[in-house]
């Protein structure tokens, strides 16, 4: 879930029922899908909602079906409208992207990829520019990492 405190819009992913990204009021009104992953898509639905007002935009990552599959982190104007795909990652198990948060100031998205029990590659923290390129690694060999914030 991510709230945009401005507009008293708040969004959140189903990842499971309906793979989709949906919106309501804060005072719970019009309640309305915004975005949903296309038919014959590798995922699984919409996960890790981050709202970066600022810029008008909202960022998610669509988990794969399973792990190891390729998994898109995308973004949308707030309302849903023009959805792209920033980059693309994972393609094996420790290189899965679990967790997502976005920094607007420094001009960041993170991410984790979670070394899974049994995975002989630990977990890690990495980072790219808001448009997918620069990706770096921040830290790794943090054992099983699902998620990341980034607070300021």
């Amino acid at each position: 879930m991510a709230l945009n405190a401005s507009a008293g819009v708040l969004y959140w992913g189903d990842v499971q029922f309906e793979p989709q990204l949906s919106s309501v009021t804060t005072a719970g009104l019009n309640s309305t899908p915004i975005y949903s992953t296309p038919i014959g898509s590798t995922s699984l639905g919409v996960a890790n909602v981050e709202v970066v007002s600022s810029l008008g935009k909202i960022y998610w990552l669509e988990e794969g079906r399973s792990l190891g599959v390729p998994a898109p982190i995308k973004r949308a104007n707030l309302d849903g409208s023009s959805p792209d795909t920033v980059m693309t990652l994972g393609g094996t198990r420790a290189s899965t992207p679990r967790g997502l948060s976005v920094d607007p100031v420094e001009g960041k998205v993170y991410w984790t990829e979670s070394g899974f029990c049994g995975d002989s590659t630990p977990g890690q923290i990495r980072r790219a520019s808001l448009d997918g390129s620069s990706i770096e690694t921040v830290v790794s060999g943090i054992g099983i990492a699902i998620a990341v914030k980034v607070t300021r």
